[in-house]
């Protein structure tokens, strides 16, 4: 048997194909015999199909005897194959068979990392025969696309039934258990599929089955413990990736524990049963639950008993070792119970577990007593300040004497502290929440220092976190600032005649992203005032390299006005990192797409550019090639000699047209100095025996240009 990437697995007693020759004093049972027959046949339906073509005789007949001999082999009721390096399960009852057939039913399945076959009794010939051409394909191509159970799940047959396994996470010892173990676990799994809930589709669903099936709290952490291994285990096993996803939603379960049974759990973080591979499943289950589902757990334990235990603040601190995270959940939960149930009884227990939660983190740095004498002082200031409130009158006053721009300073100080502090998705959200409509706010007021400030914030976190959850939750704040009209009515602003707004709303633009270059080109192109115009200009260039890449991909756009205002935007910040986009607009449809790319080139001035150009010139029809060569030596003057000069190197003389060459002579002439006179020399090196009438004109008007141009130079020479 042969892993996913060509590990074997080690031989071991009852699997070494050595150990598996007939021996007529073994007698097998009925089930056992039915299987071996399948075991049969499915091997040499495998052989068939990889020898002979499709068509041949010898593929039908060997499937058909694999769909009767599964038939026969579930005749009473679907059973499930389990083959491991160690062990061999049929309808989860170990097998014992020295047949060899068993040992090549194993190697086939192997190659392709399958683990279990499930069989119902009623595949087709068709569904049998996709099986069969899946395994004759190479395991490393199947692998490529996916997976052989993706692959068999995307053909849509329901029987059988297979089980991809991860070989390499068993081998490396990542898994955990013995093969016998896993192999339950594989049999569970594969026998529930279709008709029940596995831990890898709804973990939390498959753990609350098993708290509900228990008797007491005992039991029903018992059943937890084992749930969760075995959940791990075919995770790890099947799906890897996931394991990180699952286990968050496995973390649910903590909803529906009790006090003493959440304490039974976490202890079971030091025992053995704990450990798969690894993993700690306990540890993998608490460190990924949720500031939620800790508050609920609170919650129940609460109504349950007459105030905080001991035993309840502990678990707390275990369950939430930060100390910052255990106030934030408490403060949550007690304002969520205090709008729920007002009560004062409801008041005082949560109150009482805040206390407790503060003396045991207290504890952990000073003495008992200390820590006493600090819960007294504590609870004698709360109930002082509870009989000696300050009257109402004294309250309005001093709120009044406060100044609205230092309340709203610290406020925006807050939120922006809140988006850079806070780690956890869910409660990030419920903050960006806030951002956002405090964003809002300070545009339609025309505010945009604050607004720039907290989407600053916002755009930190999009782009610099390392918890991908987290960019996910800043990225969707940016998306909605992209679609708000805040973005509309900036832009709209900085494209009108009236005079600019203030430098927090371009600012605010830039914190966005550049997304909004397409709006903010759109916009240049309606607008026909300069100084609008160059406001819009210096946006775009503000955003810099991103900003130049989002005018990169607009030359792709449908719209050749679109097209056009990107290539414009682009040379006045530099084209050369677009070289290579602007040649491919030298053949645009339109002629005004061209004509820009064209200049755009020109402008460039860089010995890339001059590249790109010759070769552009070159490669287009004689009649645009004579317009693109006049329009060089109109633009560029003296600069157009580099064009020029790699043109005479581009153009074969005894294919251009005649006129085509001698205006490049013609414009080398123009322009004149050393390196023109160069190129003309060229000319003469590059003549060709095959075409010498062409050859003696070019050379001759090469001739010509080079006496003028040092005429030229000798009566300026005599004027000096």
């Amino acid at each position: 048997m042969v892993g996913p990437n060509g590990e074997r697995p080690p031989a071991v007693h009852g699997m070494q194909r050595t150990d598996m020759v007939a021996d007529a004093s073994v007698t097998t049972t009925p089930v056992e015999a039915r299987i071996l027959r399948f075991a049969r046949a499915f091997r040499n339906a495998a052989r068939a199909v990889g020898f002979y073509p499709p068509a041949h005789p010898a593929v039908g007949a060997s499937i058909e005897h694999v769909a009767a001999a599964a038939r026969a082999a579930t005749e009473a009721g679907p059973v499930v194959l389990t083959i491991l390096p160690d062990v061999f399960l049929v309808g989860g009852a170990p097998v014992e068979s020295r047949e060899s057939t068993i040992a090549e039913l194993a190697d086939i399945l192997h190659r392709h990392g399958i683990g279990a076959l499930s069989l119902k009794g009623g595949a087709s010939i068709p569904a049998w025969r996709a099986l069969f051409e899946l395994l004759a394909l190479p395991p490393d191509d199947v692998r490529t696309t996916g997976g052989i159970q993706r692959r068999w799940f995307m053909l849509r047959h329901p029987d059988p039934v297979i089980l991809e396994i991860d070989f390499r996470e068993m081998l490396r010892g990542r898994v955990g258990g013995d093969f016998g173990e896993l192999a339950g676990v594989i049999n569970h799994y594969l026998e529930i599929a279709g008709v029940g809930t596995s831990f890898a589709d709804d973990p939390y669903a498959v753990l609350l089955a098993a708290l509900d099936g228990a008797a007491d709290d005992e039991s029903r952490v018992a059943a937890l413990v084992a749930e969760l291994r075995s959940g791990v285990q075919l995770i790890r096993m099947t799906q890897s990736g996931r394991f990180d996803q699952v286990m968050r939603d496995a973390s649910r379960i903590g909803e529906h524990l009790s006090e003493a049974a959440m304490a039974g759990f976490l202890a079971q973080r030091a025992k053995t049963e704990a450990i798969v591979g690894t993993v700690n499943i306990v540890t993998a289950l608490i460190d990924r639950m949720s500031d939620a589902t800790a508050r609920t757990f609170l919650e129940r334990a609460l109504i349950v008993g007459d105030g905080p235990s001991t035993r309840l603040v502990e678990v707390f601190a275990t369950l939430v070792p930060n100390v910052t995270r255990r106030r934030v959940i408490l403060a949550t939960a007690r304002e969520g119970a205090a709008a729920g149930a007002p009560q004062t009884e409801s008041r005082d227990k949560w109150a009482d577990l805040e206390r407790q939660s503060e003396a045991f983190s207290a504890r952990q740095f000073v003495s008992d007593e200390y820590a006493q004498e600090l819960q007294a002082a504590q609870t004698r200031s709360e109930d002082a300040d509870r009989m000696t409130q300050d009257p109402p009158e004294r309250i309005a006053a001093w709120v009044h004497s406060l100044d609205d721009g230092v309340v709203d300073e610290l406020d925006l100080r807050l939120l922006e502290d809140l988006v850079r502090l806070e780690h956890e998705p869910d409660r990030l959200e419920d903050v960006l929440g806030m951002v956002l409509r405090r964003v809002l706010e300070a545009a339609d007021s025309g505010d945009w220092n604050a607004a720039e400030r907290l989407t600053h914030a916002v755009s930190g976190v999009a782009h610099q976190s390392a918890d991908t959850q987290v960019r996910t939750v800043a990225t969707r704040t940016l998306r909605a600032l992209e679609d708000s009209a805040a973005c509309e009515q900036v832009i709209a602003v900085i494209g009108s005649a009236s005079a600019p707004p203030a430098a927090g709303a371009v600012q605010f633009l830039l914190s966005v992203g550049p997304a909004l270059i397409p709006r903010i080109v759109r916009r240049w192109l309606e607008v026909r005032d300069a100084p609008a115009r160059t406001r819009l200009e210096s946006v775009v260039a503000d955003f810099d390299r991103a900003g130049r890449e989002a005018l990169r991909k607009m030359l792709s756009s449908s719209e050749a006005a679109e097209r056009t205002a990107a290539i414009t935007l682009l040379g006045q910040g530099g084209a050369s990192d677009h070289l290579g986009a602007l040649e491919a607009l030298l053949s645009d449809p339109d002629r005004l797409v061209r004509a820009e790319a064209f200049g755009a080139l020109l402008r460039a001035s860089s010995e890339r550019a001059h590249e790109v150009l010759a070769r552009g010139i070159a490669r287009v029809t004689s009649e645009q090639q004579a317009a693109l060569i006049a329009e060089v030596v109109l633009m560029a003057g003296d600069g157009a000699v580099p064009v020029l000069r790699r043109l005479v190197a581009y153009l074969d003389q005894s294919a251009v047209d005649a006129q085509v060459y001698l205006s490049v002579i013609s414009g080398l002439k123009r322009a004149g100095g050393e390196e023109a006179a160069a190129a003309l020399r060229l000319v003469f090196k590059r003549g060709s025996w095959r075409t010498p009438l062409r050859t003696l004109k070019f050379r001759s008007a090469a001739r010509r240009a080079l006496r003028g141009m040092a005429a030229v130079s000798s009566g300026a020479k005599g004027d000096t």
